[in-house]
């Protein structure tokens, strides 16, 4: 199974990239790569990760939901993977494209309680929203190594509800 996570890379995930690299490859047998794309997501991340052919992609902070099709549509309903949005942070710049039509393909989680009733009556139809317990932004390593146990927990759900195997 291959997974690419897309993310800032002054985010937590590209600080400790190898914690979160080498928890997800141990505990799912699986390849992992990264994907960084350059200030606003480039205008050839939806190609980068066709590329990739990956199983699961996961986006932090719904990088790349500004890229959209020529109808409108956001561009990562057309990938042919499962996907996984980590919204870390509270009002991200691309959280109004959550109101758009999503794929069933799409699995949202977000960090806090506060943060989790927020999205939960302002997109009601979001078609997968779970809150993180315990996720806590890795600030430090030792953050980062629980981050990336909680993050393995869900992408073992998401693995179990889709009938995916690793």
């Amino acid at each position: 199974m291959k997974i690419i996570i897309i993310a800032e890379e002054k985010s937590v995930f590209g600080k400790y990239k190898e914690i979160f690299q080498k928890k997800i490859e141990q505990s799912l047998k699986c390849k992992v790569e990264y994907l960084f794309p350059a200030g606003k997501s480039s205008g050839t991340l939806i190609s980068d990760i066709n590329a990739k052919a990956p199983d699961i992609l996961i986006s932090v902070d719904l990088l790349g939901f500004e890229q959209g099709t020529l109808t409108g549509n956001i561009s990562y309903n057309l990938l042919n993977c499962k996907q996984i949005h980590l919204i870390l942070q509270d009002k991200t710049e691309n959280e109004k494209y959550l109101s758009k039509v999503l794929s069933i393909a799409m699995f949202f989680y977000c960090a806090g309680d506060a943060h989790f009733q927020y999205l939960s009556q302002t997109y009601p139809h979001l078609p997968y929203l779970k809150r993180l317990e315990h996720w806590d932004s890795a600030i430090t390593p030792q953050g980062a190594e629980a981050d990336a146990q909680i993050l393995c927990s869900v992408l073992e759900e998401v693995c179990k509800e889709c009938g995916l195997f690793y």
